[in-house]
């Protein structure tokens, strides 16, 4: 069985590549240059964002033909697919990928294409994505695989706060007039993604620094503090927030931590630089993620 996903998972090309997971891309579009997203590093991205204040990229989804060509490859190689992808309350993504899905089955009798919606984005999206890939690996069955998503997909939180709301207010994440008054009362919400795949608010803190300590009554709220748990941080370009979130995690929590990263440029286009989130569920359950 082969594995397939989207660059929403913020898995970088290179561990993807080692572990053999099929990575099928976003388009991004800044200042009138169109990008693949598996072709523009988020370095690079993260500081055009910085030089470039007032231009907003846009994004848009793998298309149907980009997920039939690489169905279509794996089946006369003769493979069952997994596809495991971002939430599609957020992402017309599964959406593609189940049109190309049926295609292909319709194409080729003895087809065998599984889709899996993650209901979730970024770090947690590739958390499902490294189980998933983990459990084939180990030669579990389709009903063993999608019954180890649903427990994370059912126990897994992502979390994420941002110093600027004009990259969500521009893409329609939140009101125009909503999110202007937040800014001119320095309101910096913390966001997660709610068990049915959608963004919803869990807080409100008068700057960033208290909206940083605010992951902590966030997370409290949500997971047994007793249990250890399971922590990976993911920012577009603020190493200090990051650092100022692991201090306040690592004094509340008994944590394991997974090496933060930068995230992908479709995390970044919707967000900008100053975002800090983070993926978070039980150590136990989490066992199967490299």
């Amino acid at each position: 069985m082969k594995i397939v996903t989207d660059t929403g998972c913020d898995i970088p090309a290179e561990q993807a590549e080692a572990l053999d997971i099929i990575r099928v891309p976003f388009s991004l579009t800044f200042a009138g240059a169109t990008h693949s997203s598996d072709s523009l590093d988020p370095a690079v991205f993260y500081k055009m964002l910085k030089d470039n204040p007032d231009v907003y990229p846009t994004t848009s989804q793998p298309s149907a033909g980009q997920f039939i060509e690489v169905y279509e490859k794996l089946v006369k190689a003769g493979h069952e697919i997994l596809s495991v992808h971002i939430s599609s309350a957020l992402s017309g993504t599964y959406n593609s990928a189940l049109a190309a899905a049926e295609i292909v089955r319709q194409r080729y009798q003895d087809a065998k294409i599984h889709l899996w919606d993650t209901r979730t984005l970024s770090v947690a999206e590739g958390w499902q994505v490294l189980t998933a890939s983990s459990l084939v690996r180990n030669g579990k069955s389709l009903e063993e695989i999608e019954a180890a998503l649903t427990r994370l997909r059912e126990n897994v939180r992502f979390f994420f706060t941002l110093d600027t709301l004009k990259y969500l207010i521009h893409g329609g994440r939140i009101s125009h007039i909503k999110g202007l008054m937040a800014s001119l009362l320095n309101i910096r919400p913390i966001i997660t993604v709610s068990p049915e795949g959608k963004y919803a608010e869990t807080g409100k803190f008068v700057s960033f620094r208290r909206a940083l300590a605010g992951f902590i009554p966030t997370v409290r709220g949500v997971f047994d503090h007793t249990r250890e748990l399971r922590i990976h941080v993911v920012h577009g370009d603020n190493p200090d927030g990051v650092s100022s979130l692991i201090t306040h995690l690592a004094e509340s929590f008994r944590c394991r931590f997974d090496p933060a990263l930068r995230g992908d440029v479709v995390l970044g286009a919707h967000t900008g630089e100053s975002i800090v989130g983070m993926a978070v569920g039980y150590a136990d359950d989490l066992a199967l993620v490299a």
